[in-house]
């Protein structure tokens, strides 16, 4: 995996060219629809305090690219600390990876005990060895999944029923509200997933459904912040490309815990047009969008 981030790195920043018969597994654009380089991407990062890169967690190509921007954001020289931040991993299983990164435990007692996604070891290991050999700090970034799905079904006043403890691994309050951008896009998108033929889930599902997505948001915003207070540097975030995109979601929530954060966006999504770039459905996912050929089914 390693050897194939290394090669997408050299073909993203190349100066682009033609359509060949094999293209790169990403084409990289700016907002405006302009082709894109990886040094175009990391000269924007090392102007931010983050660096968003959103994904369609299936994407085997957006994997390798988030392999080529974390190896070239950490190699030799790099001008400021630098953290990758991870919402496949909870928050309270940072005392595991603190434990791993250094080699006090081994891989297997860490998978054992760190909970980390199926598809870890094709889609985000390379990432965390590669932080592990570079002595990148990786944060775990998520809120427990217990407490989101405890607000998905609840909402958000049943956290308050919850030890004192459990909220160290939360965001601090008081929490801001979202934009209506955000709320109006999410119910957009819970319609959408319902399928033709059901309807709009009730208005309470769909209330507490949005409150546990701000939770993650939160949480993981306010990970990203207290780094960034302790370590001024840049903070590469690997998330769900909804987390992200438009620089609603985490990104509006960073701006609560971290006033004055400066942000880039990388949104992955494959897209059935590939390689060209979509206008009217791309230019405001981000500041730079990487096209990847859909994965057969």
């Amino acid at each position: 995996m390693r050897l194939a981030s290394l090669a997408l790195a050299a073909a993203l920043t190349a100066t682009p060219a033609p359509p060949t018969p094999s293209p790169p597994a990403a084409v990289l654009f700016h907002a405006d629809g302009r082709p894109a380089t990886l040094t175009d991407v990391l000269a924007a990062a090392h102007q931010a305090d983050v660096l968003f890169i959103g994904e369609h967690h299936d994407d085997a190509a957006a994997h390798a690219l988030e392999q080529a921007v974390l190896d070239a954001a950490t190699g030799a020289g790099r001008p400021r600390p630098v953290a990758l931040s991870l919402e496949m991993f909870d928050r309270d299983v940072q005392p595991v990876l603190d434990e791993y990164l250094p080699g006090l435990i081994r891989e297997k007692d860490f998978h054992a005990a760190a909970r980390p996604w199926p598809n870890y070891g094709a889609a985000y290991r390379p990432l965390v060895e590669l932080a592990r050999e570079r002595r990148v700090p990786v944060l775990a970034a998520d809120p427990p999944a217990r407490y989101v799905s405890r607000v998905g079904r609840l909402g958000t006043p049943s956290l308050a029923e919850l030890p004192a403890p459990a909220h160290d691994w939360l965001a601090p309050s008081p929490w801001p509200s979202p934009s209506l951008a955000y709320t109006t896009k999410f119910r957009a998108f819970a319609a959408e997933a319902s399928g033709p033929g059901h309807g709009p889930a009730p208005e309470p599902m769909l209330r507490t459904m949005f409150e546990a997505q701000w939770l993650r948001d939160l949480t993981m915003a306010a990970t990203m912040a207290d780094w960034l207070r302790a370590n001024p540097g840049l903070v590469v975030h690997v998330t769900g490309v909804f987390h992200a995109a438009g620089g609603m979601g985490t990104p509006e929530a960073l701006r609560h815990y971290r006033p004055g954060a400066r942000t880039v966006v990388l949104a992955i999504v494959p897209d059935q047009r590939y390689p060209a770039f979509q206008p009217a459905s791309m230019s405001t996912l981000g500041d730079f969008v990487a096209i990847t050929r859909p994965a057969k089914r």
